[in-house]
């Protein structure tokens, strides 16, 4: 039998009810939870703890509790929409006896994702029966900080959030948004992956203190989380994604904020190939003239199968690739052989359309893991007429990344040279003009 179970969470609440009963007494105790199976995780709600007159035997080495009282508990929890997750009784060695395996192969057959559970020297821990006994991973979350959200989204929703590894390409103004506010919100885990060093004009829009100016921007953000909300774990990775990319197999969702194409292509490339949900959230403004001409923004999920991929609706600029990609001297060699800029410009921002994007993706990302309400796959912002609108955008048969055909290495006929992309086409004189 496999079980295909790597972590069991459990409310604060709920596990010092348990662990106050197991070691109070002389004699065995016995704790049972209940709650859901989402994926691979046990999210408990509820404990068990029977009372002295609820046994029928009970000794320092061996209890029965009465049948009437565990029937009465399990349709209680059945009607709840609970089953029964996982047993625990304290034990005088740290592992399970074979008598303890065979009672709950026999349980197994009945809840298929039962894990045993011992208390033995003042620990708890909990076993899966997948070709011989394995331990399971637990997670202890304190609920009261979440009150607000999980009239949202309940207990169940919370104990998913708490449990979700969320990786965040970039921690610009708007990743650092986002990863301050999923630790708010008791966010598992944040992979926070960027090169660059926080500069002071940053500080417009993301609150950092003066003296992080000059500090990798991860090793920042990981601080100031930790200072704050130290229930949440945080890796940080001063590197570019292309470097450290299996850092993405421990994500559950991966969050793209970098504004450049070959960032966002590599991370599309990467959700597709590992099957992990990818965010893309990117902003802009344009001016002219010391006058705004459009200023919004975009936030795409990409569900690996499901929804359009991040190159079904973005092309490639070959002039962008260049900008991105081509050295200083490089850049000034076909400046002066073609005519044209390739400088990349300081692109203007500011913090109220970086939140209102990154409330956006968080937004989404919640909906995501916790599934109170519909997934939105494509949305945009425009800041000037204060709208947000949903885009319904279709698979591209052709897309170089997610669709069936495969790609070919050989020089596409049509392909164009350095030439055709830089030289402007000079229009002709009219006559008489």
């Amino acid at each position: 039998m496999r079980q295909d179970i790597d972590c069991i969470v459990i409310p604060k609440s709920c596990f010092k009810k348990a662990i106050d009963a197991l070691k109070n007494s002389n004699l065995e105790t016995l704790v049972i939870f209940f709650g859901r199976v989402k994926g691979n995780k046990i999210l408990v709600n509820d404990v068990l703890v029977p009372k002295d007159e609820h046994y029928a035997v009970r000794t320092k080495t061996h209890l029965t509790v009465n049948s009437e009282v565990l029937v009465d508990e399990f349709r209680r929890q059945f009607i709840r929409g609970n089953t029964e997750v996982a047993s625990v009784h304290s034990h005088p060695m740290p592992i399970l006896s074979d008598g303890d395996v065979e009672t709950d192969l026999q349980i197994l057959s009945i809840f298929p994702h039962h894990l045993s559970g011992i208390f033995f020297n003042g620990e708890l821990k909990f076993f899966k029966l997948d070709s011989g006994l394995k331990e399971v991973n637990q997670k202890i979350v304190d609920l009261k900080r979440f009150d607000r959200q999980m009239r949202i989204f309940g207990e169940t929703g919370q104990l998913l959030l708490s449990t979700t590894n969320v990786a965040l390409i970039g921690v610009g103004g708007g990743n650092a948004k986002i990863a301050f506010d999923l630790a708010a919100m008791g966010i598992g885990k944040l992979i926070l992956v960027d090169p660059d060093v926080w500069e002071e004009s940053n500080r417009n829009r993301i609150l950092i203190p003066k003296e992080h100016v000059g500090r990798p921007k991860v090793l920042s953000v990981k601080e100031i989380i930790h200072n704050h909300y130290p229930d949440v774990e945080v890796d940080a990775y001063r590197a570019r994604i292309q470097e450290v990319a299996d850092v993405l197999k421990r994500s559950d969702i991966i969050v793209v904020g970098p504004d450049n194409f070959i960032t966002r292509e590599f991370c599309n490339r990467q959700a597709l190939k590992l099957r992990k949900i990818a965010v893309f959230v990117g902003a802009g403004i344009k001016v002219e003239n010391g006058k705004v001409k459009d200023m919004g923004g975009s936030v795409q999920v990409v569900v690996p199968g499901k929804t359009p991929c991040f190159e079904c609706i973005h092309s490639v600029d070959p002039g962008e690739i260049l900008r991105e990609t081509l050295s200083d001297r490089e850049k000034k060699r076909i400046s002066e052989k073609y005519g044209v800029n390739l400088e990349v410009n300081v692109a203007p921002s500011i913090v109220s359309l970086n939140d209102v994007i990154a409330g956006l993706a968080i937004h989404e990302i919640v909906k995501l893991i916790t599934g109170f309400d519909k997934v939105t796959t494509f949305k945009v912002y425009n800041a000037l007429e204060d709208k947000v609108f949903k885009v319904k955008v279709r698979k591209n048969p052709n897309c170089p990344a997610c669709s069936s055909r495969p790609l070919s290495t050989e020089k596409p006929e049509g392909t164009k040279e350095e030439s055709e992309i830089l030289c402007r086409p000079r229009r002709k004189k009219r006559k008489g003009g």
